[in-house]
């Protein structure tokens, strides 16, 4: 199957990012394709090399790219 993937959620505010990122890894490790990745709203901040990611979190901007 191939996915698009919209996110809107801001990388460490609530678990939407996170969420994202593991459906994008199970899909991956299943077989499937995605095609592309959108990002919106505060979710554009998991782009920026700017962001310093908590120190007791995942670094999603790591884990994205």
């Amino acid at each position: 199957m191939l996915f698009a993937i919209h996110v809107t959620s801001a990388p460490y505010h609530g678990q939407g990012c996170q969420t994202a990122l593991e459906f994008c890894k199970a899909s991956l490790a299943q077989g499937h394709q995605i095609k592309r990745v959108f990002f919106s709203g505060d979710a554009v901040y998991v782009g920026t090399n700017l962001a310093v990611p908590p120190q007791d979190e995942n670094n999603l901007y790591e884990q994205w790219q």
